[in-house]
């Protein structure tokens, strides 16, 4: 076909797709620039068939996306993509192979005898030899076939045109550079030759194996059930369905789902929203001294049984029958699937693996040292559990606060763990939380990144890595970096409460306050007892002002879950309120139920009493006695702050620059700056010295830039602070009226360790200089402050 043909032929079909105000295409063409010749001819072959086709043919080096890519790439209802020695190395392909990975659109097919990239082995590709010059028909076939499965056609009465690529023959070929990303050959050839065809799959399957699931199929694994009420057992069935999760993806599966509804009705829907083919089923029975495993394979859709098979194990604690019933799974869906790497047969280490997996608290991961240590003494060989055991000692160390205690005891786990292999997506991920836990610098996170990414690629249904990750972004500002990982992540567990959660939370720090109300409160209305959403949705409802709702969160949350955080945020209504009592009674109950240091319920109790000599005499004793870097550099900024408050800046100044740099192995330098920056900027502008407050404003209006990774609810309530410090009020009032305007509300006693500055209409707190100013004062009656 002529260029000029083909090229109307395209303005056409991009017409076409514009259905409903939306961008469509049945395919969406993913490939490398170096590749356009493949892309552009097997495009017109897909279009002579009967497809949309979507792809981009103006790529130039370094450039990839537009809004049209984007929309296109999320609409169209099958990825295709093309893997080649350019492809592999290119992260715009990856980027939107993961895309059709993650929402079950994938298609791939692999030229120059290359495989998948680790993380996209877990798919079929198609692997296909077009040396000749041309695609061989026998690929185009099964191709169209592969395609038609994930449009939901019937492969059997779909087109002729199915059936056979086009016939025109191609032109030379010219190179990239000569070309540039214009049409380099034309529509496949008619009489196009046999070649050689192969499936190319997980790493350790031969490139001539097929097996017997179609390209793309999936599975999922709900956990495995109990019959009687025996709670080892239970552990036990939590562990193994995890495990065997694992090693089936070690094996090459697509195996989604992770956190299950508990209602069958509820499971039911949710396996429907994965999208699967297949479901593995399993029940344990307890007969005298014997378990007897129940397994059944069926299909996802049909519901029909694929397989059902019975073992029984004579041992409590050995466990051989678990490779046993992975070999049978494989030999049911894939006959030619990789054989298993190493399999643990301890008990034990199934029963820890619950434990860390769905870990809740300390006490969870206490008793999975235990366990791992049994593992590791009766096999020192099992990479897994000392992988597994070094997160277990990292973690113990995080939730105590003392971030020395086993960190010699985990790093040597590590070691040793990366030294047997075979437990890389475990390994990386336990090196992830050690360098988040015992790194003293900023910089810890991007470590921890980085080997999160590796465990990730190494097992791209890692959700303790993919969970982890999410909250690492979090915490280095990159919100909407999260939000795209917490996407990820719920694309292989939709119903996944703490994602779906820590996204929400992401959508906050950026602003979207209404989008991350409305999807709580949707969430909330799905799960009605979901504890820490109540609480979530509690925080919210305070910083909206609204105290009846909140009040109503927290009731409802603490009938599920007493914990610490519902008394906290109790405190909070009821101060706001004016019920001190009830204000002072849940500060105790915060205290008995998290061990809050007796210096700061004694702080918080003043602050709500409006006592600030007692609040400011107990932090000068804080400051005096505390030598714990964080812990000091809290009480310092605190008691900064409460210096400013009572109009004294020198102290103040001091204080704050001494909290910094405490803090400075903890702050993101590209991001805005820290609250004691902030604090000791305001009280070198009272001294007279307004230089460093500009240059603060500076950096904010730097991250201002970076819109994905700004929480205009937080910062810029500072900005405006120091812009009023620096004299110019009416970009201050500027900047709080944007702010009021997008929801901003601040009760007026928050009780976080330094918010007495953060009662806004009081005339010594962080707005003092524009409490006088009739249009803050009517931006306050706004919003139901307190008046001056």
């Amino acid at each position: 076909m002529p260029a000029a043909a083909r090229g109307a032929r395209t303005r056409f079909l991009l017409a076409a797709w514009r259905r409903d105000g939306q961008d469509v295409a049945d395919i969406f063409l993913s490939y490398s620039r170096e590749d356009a010749g493949r892309a552009e001819a097997l495009s017109d072959a897909l279009v002579a068939a009967g497809y949309t086709v979507w792809w981009d043919r103006k790529l130039t080096a370094g450039e990839r996306y537009s809004e049209e890519t984007e929309s296109f790439l999320k609409s169209a209802r099958v990825v295709l993509v093309l893997w080649s020695r350019f492809a592999v190395n290119s992260v715009w392909v990856r980027d939107e192979a993961a895309v059709g990975r993650d929402t079950g659109k994938l298609v791939p097919v692999a030229f120059d005898g290359v495989e998948p990239p680790i993380g996209f082995r877990q798919i079929q590709a198609l692997a296909v030899d077009d040396s000749a010059g041309a695609f061989p028909e026998d690929s185009f076939r099964i191709l169209t076939k592969a395609i038609a499965r994930k449009l939901g056609q019937d492969v059997d009465t779909t087109p002729d045109a199915l059936q056979s690529p086009p016939t025109p023959a191609p032109p030379a070929r010219k190179t990239a550079a000569a070309a540039g990303r214009g049409p380099i050959f034309a529509a496949l050839a008619a009489a196009l030759a046999a070649a050689i065809i192969y499936f190319a799959v997980a790493p350790s399957r031969t490139a001539k194996e097929a097996d017997a699931m179609p390209p793309g199929a999936a599975l999922t694994v709900p956990p495995f059930e109990v019959e009687g009420a025996n709670a080892s057992l239970a552990g036990l069935a939590t562990g193994l369905t995890h495990g065997m999760r694992a090693m089936l993806r070690e094996r090459g599966f697509d195996v989604r789902g992770y956190q299950f509804p508990d209602r069958a009705e509820d499971a039911s829907a949710f396996i429907g929203k994965l999208g699967v083919d297949y479901v593995v089923r399993g029940t344990i029975v307890e007969i005298g001294d014997a378990l007897l495993y129940n397994v059944d394979i069926v299909g996802a859709k049909s519901e029909r049984a694929v397989a059902s098979f019975q073992m029984q194990e004579n041992s409590r604690t050995d466990l051989a029958i678990v490779r046993r019933i992975l070999d049978r799974i494989a030999e049911t869906l894939a006959p030619k699937a990789p054989a298993a790497g190493p399999v643990s047969e301890d008990a034990d280490f199934y029963i820890a693996l619950g434990l860390v997996e769905d870990a809740a608290n300390q006490t969870d991961f206490a008793a999975a040292r235990t366990l791992f240590e049994r593992v590791m003494k009766r096999d020192p060989n099992d990479a897994r559990a000392h992988a597994l055991y070094a997160y277990t000692l990292a973690s113990i160390d995080r939730y105590s606060g003392d971030s020395r205690t086993s960190g010699e005891a985990a790093g040597a786990a590590l070691e040793r763990a990366l030294a047997l292999g075979g437990a890389d997506s475990d390994a990386y991920f336990a090196r992830a939380v050690h360098h988040y836990v015992y790194g003293d610098d900023f910089a810890r996170l991007d470590r921890a990144e980085e080997d999160l990414k590796r465990a990730i690629r190494s097992d791209p249904g890692n959700m303790r890595a993919l969970r982890w990750l999410m909250n690492v972004r979090i915490q280095k500002g990159d919100y909407a970096g999260a939000i795209k990982i917490a996407d990820r992540a719920l694309a292989l567990s939709p119903d996944y409460r703490d994602v779906q959660g820590n996204r929400i939370s992401a959508q906050l720090s950026l602003g979207d306050r209404d989008a991350a109300r409305g999807a709580l409160d949707a969430l909330l209305e799905e799960t009605p007892d979901w504890a820490w959403g109540r609480r979530f949705r509690a925080s919210i409802a305070i910083t909206d002002g609204d105290f009846d709702r909140a009040r109503s969160e927290i009731s409802r949350a603490e009938s599920l879950d007493a914990v610490g955080w519902n008394a906290e945020l109790l405190a909070v209504v009821e101060a706001n309120d004016g019920s001190l009592a009830a204000a002072r009674a849940a500060i105790d109950l915060q205290a008995d139920r998290t061990g809050l240091d007796p210096a700061w319920v004694a702080y918080k109790k003043a602050i709500i009493a409006g006592d600030v000599a007692a609040g400011h005499a107990v932090l000068k004793e804080l400051v005096a006695r505390e030598t714990r870097p964080r812990q000091r550099a809290q009480a310092l900024v605190a008691s900064g702050f409460m210096n400013l408050y009572e109009n004294d800046p020198a102290p103040a100044r001091e204080q704050c620059a001494e909290s910094a740099r405490l803090s400075q192995n903890d702050a993101n330098r590209e991001g805005p700056p820290e609250l004691a920056e902030v604090c000791a900027a305001i009280a070198a502008a009272r001294l007279g010295d307004a230089a460093p407050a500009k240059a603060l404003m500076a950096r904010f209006e730097r991250a201002r830039a970076r819109a994905d990774q700004y929480r205009p609810y937080w910062s810029e309530s500072l900005y405006a602070a120091l812009q009023a410090e620096t004299g110019d009020s009416e970009a201050a009032l500027d900047t709080i009226d944007a702010l009021v305007k997008g929801g901003w509300r601040t009760p007026k006693t928050a009780l976080c360790r330094h918010c007495v500055h953060l009662s806004v209409a009081d005339p010594r707190g962080l707005f003092a200089r524009l409490v006088d100013e009739p249009r803050y004062r009517a931006l306050m009656a706004t919003i139901g402050a307190e008046k001056p």
